[in-house]
């Protein structure tokens, strides 16, 4: 039971993240509020896996939970562009893309570099938006996070013992 307890903050995480996933796959079924639905899911889990990551005392710990539940979100993001689609051209035609193309638009909007060959169609700009300031935020909570481990660390072994 003590593992449960261990792990029940990463489980519900999985379990919320696998509820977005479903809802999307079934986004024709929940219409425009499922998507919405799954943008509030993806802020909610966002929040969730930042406070846990700043809460952790145990350090590789901390940074494999980040990483998963970023791994996660861009999975989640990813088929999100993939099932509704992207747009390429000036006219705004909207295509399937394929899982690279999905995944590469969405390491590209994460990381927030932008290079304006992929963009969102209407309907998925709040997502990118979204993505865009989580791929901020996030970034800017790993430095901050590995900074504070190096510091800390750099205290104890530089400390002289009088």
């Amino acid at each position: 039971m003590n593992w449960l307890r261990k792990y029940l903050e990463l489980i519900v995480l999985v379990l919320v993240l696998l509820f977005t996933f479903v809802v999307f796959k079934y986004i024709s079924f929940f219409g425009d509020s499922g998507l919405w639905g799954v943008l509030i899911t993806l802020c909610g889990a966002a929040l969730f896996s930042s406070y846990r990551f700043f809460n952790t005392s145990n350090k590789i710990e901390s940074l494999i939970y980040f990483l998963a539940c970023v791994t996660l979100l861009l999975i989640i993001f990813t088929s999100v562009y993939q099932g509704v689609g992207l747009c390429c051209d000036a006219e705004g035609n909207v295509f399937k893309p394929s899982a690279l193309d999905a995944w590469y638009f969405s390491i590209v909007t994460w990381t927030t570099l932008g290079y304006g060959d992929l963009t969102p169609p209407k309907i998925l700009k709040p997502f990118a938006m979204l993505q865009a300031v989580l791929g901020q935020i996030f970034m800017a909570m790993i430095v901050g996070k590995t900074l504070f481990i190096l510091q800390r660390q750099d205290k104890g072994e530089n400390r002289k013992e009088p």
